[in-house]
């Protein structure tokens, strides 16, 4: 009799990874002396998955939160404004809270959970908090079109030349770098040249104000003169600089050589070198003393560049409020196209710790800028620009009271908090769908439902009693919302 043979079916191992389990913020919430202080950690479905908490007296929680038997940190600084939620934003210079402490690099006064981390958060000490930090959050340049955030580029008004930094997406060890082990910077080619029209040569220096499409290879660097913008766009910009920022050496690359290596050596200054460089205009509107006359105004922007290379800044103008600002894709400046105007506010002049912001969803299609509206971090002025065609919108709200936490969620959302009481009720927050909004809704669109109807119950945060909580976002694998969601091939 014949053997009869059995073919076993292959066995289909997935290869899938759910971007969602990872970690997306924190809350946090302190009143240190009874109820405690501490971190709850939220995936893109927004569950908790993680808690951190201490408490003053009762004794049921995970460390103590003042005196001798709490970590130094907590003994030193927890009834610090800048840790306690007792109170909202309001006017309050350093509120944990304030709208001006997240941004790409997370938030100032904590440093943010990653995919690796077992805890849900920790703080900073305040000198790191208040001096070191900001740095990184005033300087750093903007990232769209890669789907790999986990590095950054930096950029300075100190010293000679165009000096940038390339390196990982961490503020405290670009301030290390920076201020502790030398400068690490480098200088680049400058395109010192007029644009096509309001000829002007315009070869100074902002803090930060620059950006990368990488998808697109297009660079924007940001120059000013007197305070008139002038964006030097670089096509076809060849080299890989997320890979020379993680590689933690500019002449990765180059041949070793017994001489000493200088600036034209490296990759980076290369591509700058053999870059078509295009000036656009010169703007022929002035934020700088047209309407504010503080340095945030002059000296700083948030940009973005367009896979077909318009060009947006949006400026915090301290005591005015802020402008948006356009070049089409052929240099010509289209004006200021957007003014929200606002009382009292204060940016970088003030300290580091303040002014104007940037995110960029987490498939890198979407950027956003954003600044405080009312003092130092209440209130919110806010722009979103789709990468891929240059479609913007918009809203503002001028509050005395709280300030706003924002957050990447998930592959295109943003969430989107205010630092109301959460007693009973829990955290307020709203989340924002830019996929579903920039196909509902026209070109420049002002969005003013984006700050009401929010959520409670379903975000928790330390303490039982009154406090004004706020959140601190994760540093997540972004890639995993392109690669999980939109192929799982070989």
């Amino acid at each position: 009799m014949a053997r009869s043979i059995t073919t076993k079916p292959a066995t289909v191992k997935s290869k899938v990874q759910d971007p969602y389990s990872q970690p997306c913020f924190s809350t946090w919430a302190c009143e240190h002396s009874v109820h405690g202080c501490g971190w709850i950690l939220y995936d893109h479905n927004v569950e908790p998955i993680a808690k951190y908490v201490g408490d003053g007296n009762y004794h049921h929680n995970q460390f103590r939160t003042y005196s001798s038997y709490a970590p130094e940190f907590f003994n030193t600084y927890a009834s610090s404004q800048y840790m306690e939620t007792g109170s909202h934003v309001s006017s309050a210079s350093n509120r944990g809270g304030n709208t001006c402490n997240n941004g790409y690099l997370g938030h100032q006064g904590y440093p943010s959970v990653t995919e690796y981390t077992k805890t849900a958060g920790y703080v900073r000490g305040w000198p790191a908090a208040e001096s070191y930090s900001p740095y990184g959050f005033r300087d750093v340049n903007g990232i769209v079109g890669d789907i790999n955030q986990d590095w950054a580029w930096f950029s300075n008004r100190e010293g000679t030349g165009t000096r940038m930094h390339f390196g990982a997406r961490n503020t405290i060890k670009y301030w290390n770098l920076w201020q502790r082990e030398g400068s690490n910077f480098i200088e680049i080619p400058i395109v010192d040249a007029s644009g096509p029209s309001n000829n002007d040569n315009s070869n100074d220096r902002h803090y930060g104000s620059s950006c990368i499409n990488v998808a697109a290879k297009k660079v924007v660097l940001m120059q000013h003169s007197s305070g008139y913008k002038q964006p030097i766009v670089y096509n076809d910009f060849g080299v890989d600089m997320r890979a020379l920022s993680l590689s933690g050496s500019y002449y990765s690359g180059t041949p070793d050589a017994q001489a000493g290596k200088t600036p034209s050596d490296s990759k980076i200054y290369q591509a700058f070198a053999a870059a078509n460089a295009t000036p656009y205009d010169r703007a022929s509107s002035r934020a700088y003393s047209s309407y504010s006359g503080a340095g945030e105004a002059e000296q700083r922007c948030q940009t973005c560049i367009t896979d077909d290379g318009q060009v947006y800044a949006f400026t915090m103008t301290p005591s005015n409020g802020a402008v948006l600002e356009r070049w089409n894709n052929s240099g010509v400046y289209q004006g200021i196209i957007w003014n929200p105007t606002y009382t009292t506010s204060y940016g970088y002049e003030q300290g580091n710790r303040y002014g104007s912001r940037w995110m960029v969803s987490s498939d890198g299609k979407y950027w956003w800028a954003y600044c405080p509206t009312y003092h130092y971090g209440g209130g919110i002025a806010f722009v979103t620009v789709r990468i891929s065609d240059g479609k913007y919108l918009k809203f503002h709200v001028q509050d005395s009271n709280y300030g706003r936490s924002l957050a990447p969620l998930g592959r295109s959302k943003i969430i989107f908090t205010r630092d109301q009481n959460k007693d009973d009720p829990g955290m307020y927050y709203k989340i924002i769908d830019l996929e579903f909004e920039f196909m509902q809704r026209n070109n420049g669109d002002d969005i003013s439902n984006w700050d009401s109807n929010r959520s409670n119950y379903l975000l928790d945060a330390a303490g039982n009693s009154t406090g004004y909580p706020f959140i601190i976002p994760a540093l997540y694998n972004t890639s995993l919302f392109t690669t999980q969601l939109e192929s799982n091939q070989d």
